[in-house]
């Protein structure tokens, strides 16, 4: 209520309404048509059947159930959708959340993803927030006050080189300053791959996947719950592009779903119809029939076979050291910035899924829990496609071809 209390004063509302300056209370301020500012309590059962037109929900990364936010937020939101025209309205004024946390402002975040990517039939949220770009580094001072400004934009009473002076406080550390200052989400303590180290991969100029071009495709599916991707990496530049992705959608829509095996293999098919595939590994729990079917119809033309034994099946579970290998290669990869991509949304979401598992071989992936929603097949899909890559650069394939051939494919 101070900062608002502030706002109101320096506005021109005073002026506007005819009031003098003391006439602004400092635990009430009312307003034009018998309206007033009401500071509420964290109690969600003493805000049931209240009739709010407009509600700010402050600070919602400190939201969580254990502390009642969940109840208030879901209370204030019921309260907001009884109004009598329709058009009440909350706003959430948050820092960047923590995921993994499980507060309102993350359960708000994906609620958003899941609209822009229409995994939802919800389209009433808008989500705005000035971001520092993911490629800032903190230990160059250029880049850190270049991405301050970003952040803070018009904010002009923020001393940005006095912000600057708390990143490099040794108390402060590095994932709080980007969350704080930054306003980047930052990884959980378990991520595979931290956002800002995924976004720093972005290439605005990046080609489009054409005809032609020469590719490899890892595919991982499932039935029911998990997610079937498919993506496509080209040969040249190792960058990744994800050609389908069936989701179980979120809410009522979701019950009973199964995934459209035909919609599967009509994108597999197209894909081997408009590109240059040399490669093609899949993982193969719940899609033997398929994986068999593709060798039979595709088996002959691919440079690399998945194994000695199959053109196109890799099991995961089965080959888990080289699987590993190949999960380390692409996280180092994006690491060092050599995994350039187009900035798809729903790409990205399952690469950030992805949490370390250590095991015996080294450090692979996986999801937050067992029952998690939260999904990582499209990694998957991608470690294989990556996989399939690295075998047809590492064997030279390509260049025994052009010497066979005479020509040049997918360059």
């Amino acid at each position: 209520m101070a900062a608002i209390r502030s706002m109101v004063e320096e506005s021109d509302l005073p002026a506007a309404m005819g009031w003098p300056k003391d006439a602004i209370g400092k635990t009430r301020i009312l307003l034009p048509g018998g309206g007033k500012l009401h500071p509420i309590t964290a109690s969600s059962s003493s805000q049931e059947g209240a009739r709010p037109s407009f509600a700010v929900m402050d600070e919602t990364h400190h939201w969580t159930a254990s502390n009642g936010g969940h109840a208030l937020a879901k209370v204030i939101r019921r309260n907001l959708a009884k109004s009598r025209d329709g058009m009440a309205r909350a706003i959430e004024t948050t820092n960047a959340h923590a995921p993994g946390q499980d507060t309102v402002a993350e359960i708000s975040y994906l609620a958003f993803l899941s609209m822009t990517e229409k995994r939802t039939r919800g389209k009433g949220l808008l989500y705005d927030s000035r971001e520092a770009p993911g490629h800032v580094e903190l230990a160059d001072r250029d880049q850190l006050m270049a991405g301050l400004a970003c952040a803070y934009g018009d904010s002009s009473w923020v001393d940005l080189e006095r912000i600057a002076e708390e990143v490099y406080d040794p108390a402060t550390p590095p994932e709080e300053a980007r969350r704080f200052y930054l306003n980047q989400i930052v990884a959980a303590a378990d991520s595979w791959v931290a956002p800002h180290e995924y976004d720093a991969n972005l290439r605005e100029d990046l080609a489009p996947l054409a005809d032609g071009d020469t590719v490899t495709l890892g595919f991982d599916g499932g039935r029911t719950d998990d997610s079937s991707a498919l993506v496509a990496v080209r040969v040249s530049d190792g960058a990744p592009f994800l050609l389908g992705l069936w989701e179980r959608p979120e809410g009522p829509a979701g019950l009973g779903w199964e995934v459209n095996q035909d919609a599967v293999r009509d994108m597999v098919d197209n894909a081997f119809t408009r590109f240059d595939v040399v490669a093609f590994f899949s993982d193969v729990a719940l899609w033997e029939t398929d994986v068999d079917r593709w060798r039979e119809l595709y088996g002959e033309r691919l440079l690399i076979k998945a194994t000695t034994r199959h053109a196109v099946a890799w099991d995961m579970r089965g080959h888990q050291a080289d699987t590993v290998r190949a999960v380390e290669a692409l996280h180092r990869a994006f690491i060092d910035g050599e995994v350039p991509h187009n900035g798809d949304q729903a790409l990205r979401r399952h690469v950030l899924n992805g949490r370390r598992r250590p095991n015996r071989w080294g450090v692979s992936f996986g999801k937050e829990t067992r029952e998690s929603t939260k999904k990582v097949d499209a990694l998957a899909a991608l470690v294989l496609a990556r996989m399939a890559r690295g075998r047809v650069l590492g064997e030279g394939v390509l260049s025994k071809r052009r010497k066979r051939t005479g020509r040049l494919y997918g360059f």
